[in-house]
């Protein structure tokens, strides 16, 4: 997992930022036993015996499926104005901290998603107490959780180690997304790119070269003989990404 965190290509799919992350220490050497606790088992603790209960309706709950389309038809559950306001005020501050000065300004592909994240969170959570909207404790509840995901993505990356070469290829896709040049650098050879790209292309044929070699195993570019390439449609980054589904 550390690798894949380290390396800027994978961070900038758009796929790792869809999940939730927690990376907490070990308690190891701490989970010290007492004579009482021997005697206890979890099936006493009434709060497990809530949660089971309630798994157990949820399982019971019919199939939100039509039955003559067979098409999955869950029930819709709006928010409250409450919670809506208490969306919003996260949404503009994890916005406000993607800046170039803030703190998540390493981390914008992750923090992009932190508003649909919470939402969604927020309506696992009222599904689960059976409720018909998303009220302000359920929404609360979710930003609490998205936001401590997002300070763990930022402590565990920030850790890490990029290989330069990474970096190098992260700075070349980005150099041939740029609006300015980006219709004429939808197809090229790999000797335009030795004599018109960036420097880190220009500097020789074999630093080109596994420039190319690491933005093809990453599926950013396509070719298939090695010289002529195109840039895959499908590989979106994860800002480019964000920004289309908004708009």
């Amino acid at each position: 997992m550390r690798d894949a965190l380290a390396d800027p290509l994978l961070r900038g799919q758009g796929f790792l930022p869809r999940y939730l992350f927690a990376s907490p220490a070990s308690i190891a050497g701490a989970r010290l036993l007492t004579a009482e606790q021997l005697d206890r088992t979890a099936y006493d603790d009434p709060r497990l015996q809530r949660y089971w209960a309630r798994c157990e309706d949820i399982a019971a709950t019919p199939q939100a499926i039509d039955h003559e389309t067979r098409e999955v038809k869950p029930p819709v559950l709006p928010l409250t104005d409450e919670a809506k306001q208490d969306w919003l005020e996260f949404y503009n501050e994890v916005e406000s901290e993607q800046s170039s000065l803030g703190k998540f300004s390493n981390l914008r592909p992750f923090a992009g998603r932190a508003g649909e994240l919470a939402r969604r969170v927020a309506a696992v959570f009222a599904c689960f107490e059976g409720k018909t909207e998303i009220d302000e404790e359920c929404m609360c509840l979710a930003t609490a959780i998205v936001r401590h995901s997002l300070s763990e993505w930022r402590r565990y990356t920030d850790s890490a180690v990029t290989d330069p070469l990474l970096q190098q290829a992260v700075a070349l896709m980005e150099w041939l997304r740029e609006p300015n040049r980006a219709d004429d650098w939808q197809e090229f050879h790999r000797d335009k790119l030795g004599k018109s790209g960036p420097p880190a292309t220009r500097k020789s044929a074999k630093a080109r070269d596994q420039l190319l070699a690491v933005l093809v195993k990453y599926h950013h570019l396509l070719t298939t003989d090695g010289k002529h390439y195109c840039i895959n449609p499908t590989a979106e980054t994860a800002e480019t990404a964000e920004t289309a589904e908004s708009q």
